[in-house]
């Protein structure tokens, strides 16, 4: 049997990260990696070197990204599955259960969420102060 990654993107706020669980040929975790997503290339490469140091020169791999499914599909020795989310949500899960040390280390400020009303009316209050400086 070979071993199974299940990797996404994930997000944190406005910032975006490669989330890979790796699972040996028992179904038992064997390597959970969370970094940075800087783009597609980079995440097949990190998954690939995953692999090799688990020694599995092929390996599946569930995503439900359609980037990362088109990308992982031309790369030989990967069997890549595309899959719904809900078959995937391990990769969720593990950005939340770090999310507090991933806000520290990467500087993510959680967003204020107003309320409408507060936005509408700053938005009144900059369409005016336009008017003023345009005047």
């Amino acid at each position: 049997m070979r071993y199974l990654a299940s990797v996404n993107v994930e997000r944190i706020e406005a910032s975006e990260f490669i989330s890979i669980n790796l699972y040996d040929d028992t179904g038992r975790l064997a390597d959970q990696v969370v970094k940075p997503y800087v783009d597609v290339e980079q995440a097949v490469n990190l998954m690939q070197e995953i692999a090799l140091l688990y020694e599995q020169e092929t390996f599946e791999a569930w995503t439900s990204t359609p980037e990362l499914f088109a990308a992982l599909l031309q790369r030989p020795g990967i069997a890549v599955i595309l899959k719904h989310r809900h078959d995937t949500t391990d990769t969720f899960y593990a950005i939340r259960d770090h999310e507090d040390i991933l806000r520290d280390i990467y500087e993510i400020k959680p967003k204020s969420v107003l309320p409408r009303w507060k936005n509408w009316l700053i938005s009144i209050l900059d369409k005016l102060k336009e008017r003023l400086d345009n005047a």
